[in-house]
C-alpha cells in the first residue's frame, strides 16, 4: 500500500505572488515538494522540480539567463519545458534524464497558480473570483505569512468566523472598550450563520448583529452603528474568498454597502505540518489614501501573528496528530462549514487514489 495522500493533488494551489518573481528565481517549498518558479525574458512564468538532476543543488539559488534556468552549483541551463538545454561541461554533451518534472504554472490578477496533479485536468475555470485584487474601484494589498500547523487548520478557523468575537475581540473587532466573556458569549449567541453550496464551492456567511463601528470599520464609515455580513467561500482544495460588507445603520441590505472589504486567503501546505498562508485585502472606500493601505494589512497581519496563528499552533500542538477527525471532536453547529469542507477534501484523495 503506498502512503498516504495528504492533500488533493488535481487542485489549483497558490505557490505566491507575481511580484516575487524578479529578475531571480524563486525556490519554496510546496506540498512537500521543493520547486522553483521563474519569469523569463519574454514574462512567461514556469515552475519546475527545484532539485538540479545533476547533484541535486537548489536551483531556486540560479540564475535567470534569457529563457533558462541556471543552475547555481555546475551551471547547468534548463528551458521551460525542464529539459537541460546546456551543458558547459567536457564535450557539452547532455545526459540522458538530466530533465525536470515541469508543473502547470498560471499567471492571474496578480497571483502564481500551481497545479500538482494530472497536467490535462488543470481547469482555469476552478480558481476562485479574485478580480478585486486587479480592480481599479478597489485598492488592494498582498501579504504573506507562515502558519505552524496542517494546512486544513487555518481553513476550519477561517470558515468558523464566529471565533472573532473572542479572539479578536481587542484587535479587528475592537471598539476601544474591553467586554466582559458574559457580553463576548451575548455577541455570539446573536450572530446568524448561514451554510451554503454551490458545486464543490461551501460559502460559510456569517451576519453579525448591528453594533457601533469597530476595527478598520471605525475610520472607512461614518455612521454610529454598523451592520455587517460576511461570506467566506472555500474552493477547493484550499483557497478562500471573503467578501466581508458593511453598511451604515442597523440593517443588512438597506441599500448598497457603506463599505467593502474583499480579501483573499490562499492556503497552501509546505508539510503536513507547516502551511503556506498568502493573504490580501481590499477596500472601495478611501483607495487612493496610501497611509489606509498599510494600516489595512498591518491590522490583519498583526491579529493572524499575535492570536491566530497561536491559537492554532496550540491546537495542533494539542492533537498530537494532523488527522483531526480522528480525534473525534465535539461539532458544533457552527463547524458545518469546516466539516463540509474537509469531506469534499476527503472524497477528492480518495478519488485520486482511486485512479
Amino acid at each position: 500500500m503506498g502512503a498516504r495522500s495528504l492533500w488533493p493533488k488535481n487542485s489549483w494551489y497558490c505557490a505566491g505572488w507575481s511580484h516575487e518573481l524578479t529578475d531571480a528565481p524563486l525556490g519554496r517549498k510546496l506540498l512537500g515538494q521543493y520547486i522553483v518558479l521563474f519569469r523569463n525574458r519574454e514574462g512567461t512564468v514556469a515552475a519546475l522540480d527545484g532539485r538540479c538532476p545533476h547533484r541535486f543543488a537548489p536551483l531556486g539559488r540560479g540564475a535567470v539567463i534569457g529563457d533558462k534556468l541556471a543552475c547555481p552549483y555546475h551551471g547547468l541551463q534548463f528551458a521551460g519545458d525542464g529539459q537541460c538545454v546546456f551543458n558547459p561541461h567536457g564535450t557539452g554533451k547532455i545526459p540522458q534524464g538530466m530533465r525536470l518534472r515541469v508543473y502547470p504554472l498560471l499567471e492571474r490578477n496578480g497571483v502564481l497558480w500551481l497545479w500538482a496533479g494530472e497536467p490535462e485536468c488543470a481547469d482555469p475555470a476552478m480558481l476562485p473570483d479574485d478580480h478585486f485584487l486587479v480592480d481599479p474601484e478597489f485598492s488592494a494589498r498582498t501579504g504573506y505569512l507562515k502558519v505552524n500547523s496542517n494546512y486544513q487548520l487555518p481553513i476550519d478557523n477561517l470558515l468558523d468566523l464566529t471565533h472573532g468575537i473572542f479572539l479578536h475581540s481587542a484587535s479587528l473587532l475592537g471598539t476601544g472598550t474591553e467586554k466582559s466573556a458574559a457580553q463576548l458569549a451575548e455577541a455570539a449567541s446573536k450572530t446568524r450563520h448561514q451554510v451554503k453550496m454551490s458545486g464543490d464551492v461551501v460559502h460559510s456567511i456569517h451576519h453579525f448583529p448591528p453594533g457601533p463601528a469597530s476595527g478598520l470599520r471605525r475610520r472607512l464609515v461614518p455612521s454610529e452603528m454598523v451592520c455587517t455580513q460576511s461570506d467566506m467561500a472555500w474552493y477547493p482544495a484550499s483557497n478562500l474568498i471573503l467578501q466581508s460588507d458593511a453598511w451604515a445603520g442597523a440593517q443588512v441590505g438597506a441599500g448598497p454597502p457603506a463599505l467593502r472589504l474583499p480579501s483573499v486567503h490562499y492556503i497552501t501546505p509546505e508539510s503536513e505540518t507547516t502551511s503556506h498562508y498568502f493573504v490580501a485585502i481590499a477596500r472601495n472606500v478611501n483607495i487612493n489614501d496610501v497611509a489606509e493601505d498599510g494600516n489595512m494589512m498591518d491590522l490583519v497581519l498583526k491579529a493572524f501573528i499575535e492570536e491566530d496563528e497561536p491559537m492554532i499552533r496550540g491546537c495542533q500542538d494539542l492533537m498530537g496528530t494532523t488527522d483531526l477527525m480522528a480525534l473525534k471532536p465535539v461539532i458544533l453547529e457552527t463547524d458545518r462549514a469546516a466539516i463540509l469542507a474537509r469531506r469534499i477534501t476527503s472524497r477528492m484523495i480518495r478519488d485520486e487514489t482511486r485512479e
